[in-house]
């Protein structure tokens, strides 16, 4: 896999290449920088690949929903966040507190931000029966390496919201 910062790429798509599995890809002009598979029948459980390794994440909780993060697939947590998709939701990562939230209601638009409030990578999602979409990654964000790692969550947390809506 290759790397963001490496390549300073500015713009990623969201890429389904097989419909019938639940497989989702960071690209950019046919080269991979990520990948997302759920795993599990209740569709919690994903396991997120990029060039620092393999991590599994999963959520939990009903009336407090969370995420926890893992290096591999069972081993300790990694990190944990707290979703609030109406508000701002937080994971450290790293030595690194990143916010996500809506940064468009009118366009769907949602995003990382940093410790300072400034926009690290936006995710453009198209809903429509399938997830796909665009990812811009700012100037800012190539001080962090976690970059393949935070586009990823994001793609995770818009498909569970995709996966919500749809059961509503």
């Amino acid at each position: 896999m290759k790397t963001i910062i490496e390549h300073q790429i500015k713009k990623l798509e969201i890429d389904k290449p097989d419909f019938s599995k639940k497989y989702y890809q960071l690209v950019h002009q046919n080269e991979c920088f990520g990948s997302l598979m759920e795993m599990d029948d209740k569709e919690t459980l994903s396991e997120l690949v990029t060039s620092k390794g393999v991590f599994s994440v999963k959520r939990s909780g009903f009336f407090n929903p969370y995420i926890t993060l893992r290096k591999g697939k069972f081993e300790q947590n990694e990190a944990k966040c707290y979703l609030n998709l109406r508000g701002e939701s937080s994971i450290y990562l790293e030595g690194t507190t990143f916010h996500f939230k809506m940064n468009n209601v009118w366009k769907n638009q949602w995003c990382w931000l940093n410790e300072k409030n400034q926009i690290l990578i936006t995710l453009k999602p198209i809903i429509s029966g399938t997830m796909k979409g665009e990812v811009e990654i700012s100037k800012e964000a190539y001080h962090y390496p976690q970059l393949e790692l935070l586009s990823l969550l994001g793609v995770y947390f818009l498909i569970k919201y995709q996966n919500e809506t749809e059961n509503l």
